[in-house]
Parts: C-alpha cells; sequence; structure tokens
C-alpha cells in the first residue's frame, strides 16, 4: 500500500483480441475515408442531336430510347422531334444509360419514361386548333359497323377512334367493319369524346381519314 503522497501509477488493460479487432476496423474505416477523398471519374452522359421522330426510328431501329428537349405536335400526342440520351434493347437498359444524364442534368418528369422506336408511318406536323381554341367534344355514342369507305364519308377529315374492329388478317390495316366511339378534327378532341368507352374495350384503334 502506497501512503496518500505517493505519485500516481500508470495503469495498463491487456486488450486482447477485441482490441486487435477494433485497429483492424479503425484501419478499414481510415482507408475507405482516403479512397472517397480522392477524385472520383464522373461517367460522362449520353446525348444526341436534335433528331426528328423519323431518323430516331431509323437509328434506333426497334430499341427503347429516353429523350429530352422534347418537341410534340398535335397537342402533345407525338413527337417531332427531340435529343436521345439513353437507348437499349430493353426498357430498364435505356433507363440505365439514360442514369448519367437524368442525375447531372434536371429533367422533367414527363422526359424520363422512354419511348419504344418502331418503325411506322410517315408523321406529318400539323398544328393543333385546341392549341388556340379547345375543340368542343360531342356526346358520348357508338355508331353501327361501319366499312373504312364509309367511316371516312361519315367523318371525312377527322380522327376517329375505332372498336369491335372485324380484322381481315393481323398483319395490316385492312378490316371488315368498325364501330365509330369518337371523332374529330383534332386527334385529342376524338381521344376525349371516347374516353368512357376506355373501361368497356380493352383496345382501341386510332385513325384519321385523311389517309384512304
Amino acid at each position: 500500500m502506497g501512503s496518500g503522497s505517493d505519485p500516481p501509477r500508470s495503469i495498463t488493460y491487456q486488450s486482447g483480441m477485441a482490441g486487435g479487432c477494433g485497429r483492424r476496423e479503425v484501419a478499414g474505416a481510415l482507408r475507405r475515408v482516403k479512397a472517397m477523398a480522392q477524385p472520383q471519374s464522373i461517367e460522362a452522359p449520353y446525348i444526341s442531336e436534335r433528331l426528328g421522330w423519323l431518323e430516331i426510328m431509323e437509328r434506333y431501329r426497334y430499341e427503347w430510347v429516353c429523350l429530352v428537349e422534347i418537341e410534340k405536335i398535335d397537342d402533345g400526342l407525338e413527337v417531332h422531334s427531340a435529343r436521345v440520351v439513353g437507348r437499349g434493347k430493353t426498357r430498364q437498359e435505356a433507363l440505365d444509360h439514360a442514369r448519367p444524364y437524368h442525375t447531372q442534368v434536371p429533367t422533367p418528369a414527363h422526359e424520363i419514361a422512354p419511348y419504344f422506336s418502331r418503325p411506322f408511318v410517315h408523321l406529318t406536323r400539323q398544328v393543333a386548333p385546341e392549341w388556340e381554341q379547345p375543340e368542343p367534344v360531342g356526346p358520348t355514342f357508338i355508331s353501327e359497323p361501319l366499312t373504312w369507305e364509309q367511316i371516312g364519308d361519315h367523318y371525312p377529315d377527322e380522327w376517329v377512334c375505332l372498336v369491335e374492329i372485324d380484322s381481315i388478317n393481323d398483319r395490316d390495316f385492312d378490316f371488315r367493319t368498325a364501330r365509330v366511339v369518337g371523332h374529330g378534327k383534332t386527334r385529342k378532341a376524338s381521344y376525349d369524346q371516347a374516353k368512357p368507352y376506355n373501361e368497356v374495350y380493352r383496345s382501341m384503334g386510332h385513325f384519321s381519314t385523311r389517309i384512304r
């Protein structure tokens, strides 16, 4: 026993395995911190020049594409031109390819979902009248079965929504008869008139009688 005047003695604890594990964990944490402090390479986003929809279909045929700076026509129902920031054989692959762009450049929500680039009829740009003055939507109706020629005679130079299409085959446009559930001078007007039938029919054709 020492007296009260004896200097304090240092006490050493044996850390054993627990202390060894702690040192290794600290060393590992330091290495991770140093690694994080190093400059990280940032993947450069891919972005194409502005392309028309036909150019997109030709260049990225049967691929999913993510588009930005989209210029639309016909009240926003068709793409006139855009820039491609992602592409892929699957929807997810296109989204993954576009991720560097979307994480580095603020992107409107409506420009994140990808489009499927499938060749179809040539698009001609038409300024939709409803941009300036909305077309009145007619009452809900359904026509009797009509041939395409009869539909064109009843609704000349209009957009029509068709149901109960009696197709001749699954390879082209030809059909025997169909019923009209919506029509209008603009695509939007025909869609709006046909909306009540969206829950009745699983599919609905949408065509312009200007193509005859």
